[in-house]
């Protein structure tokens, strides 16, 4: 694992931190590299990694402004772009990530402050903070160029889940709110249980009867509630 003191904007991170592997992943100082990490790969005799993905077209993504935006920038590149894959999901090909930076940026400038002026020129009228590149624009590329299916496998996360190879660091505040919610919801849960075993102590259920096909309850002596 390899520490890079970012030198540009943020958002321009994937493309300009220096990677000297074939494949690599990123995150960032609000997480942590699980202690056990377990990349899933096909069975096959050139393996490739396994992405998890959303469909773009699911609440789980039209639900969110960020979503939508990032399909709809992917979408410029790969108008039929069907997913959405989170950039700390994606498993980078160094060499693919080096040819779609340096076309993202001929497109949308160094920094991406063509692809931001034309956005809020588009929308506003004024200028504001460019776009960079992410994970779905970089897989968008991929479909572009036909690689997407050579160098990965994908599966839909709704479906199947996903295991995250990090871990988001909480800070002392995250942790007391997170602490208390987990607190007030054992307390609900108990007054639940409570609630229950009282209404259950009122009478006493017995199972169907022999010609009845409703079950009955004893609420009170000598009094018989049934359908």
């Amino acid at each position: 694992m390899t520490y890079i003191e970012r030198e540009s904007f943020d958002f321009m991170d994937l493309c300009d931190a220096e990677v000297n592997t074939k494949w690599f992943m990123m995150t960032n100082a609000y997480h942590h590299v699980k202690p056990e990490v377990d990349l899933l790969f096909t069975h096959e005799d050139i393996p490739r990694p396994v992405i998890p993905y959303t469909p773009a077209d699911t609440s789980y993504c039209t639900d969110f402004d960020a979503c939508r935006e990032t399909i709809r920038l992917a979408r410029k590149i790969q108008p039929d772009m069907d997913r959405v894959v989170l950039d700390m999901d994606m498993l980078y090909h160094t060499p693919s990530r080096n040819a779609f930076c340096e076309d993202w940026k001929m497109e949308n400038g160094v920094d991406g402050e063509i692809l931001g002026n034309i956005e809020a020129m588009e929308e506003t009228g004024v200028e504001s903070t460019p776009h960079g590149p992410t994970a779905t624009v970089y897989l968008a590329y991929l479909y572009k160029t036909r690689l997407a299916d050579t160098l990965y496998k994908f599966t839909n996360k709704i479906h199947y889940g996903t295991k995250s190879a990090f871990i988001k660091i909480h800070d002392v505040k995250e942790m007391k709110q997170h602490e208390k919610l987990m607190v007030e919801r054992k307390v609900s849960e108990n007054l639940v249980d409570k609630m229950q075993s009282e209404k259950y102590k009122k009478g006493k259920y017995f199972g169907y009867g022999k010609n009845r096909k409703e079950s009955l309850q004893l609420s009170e002596p000598g009094q018989l509630i049934g359908n």
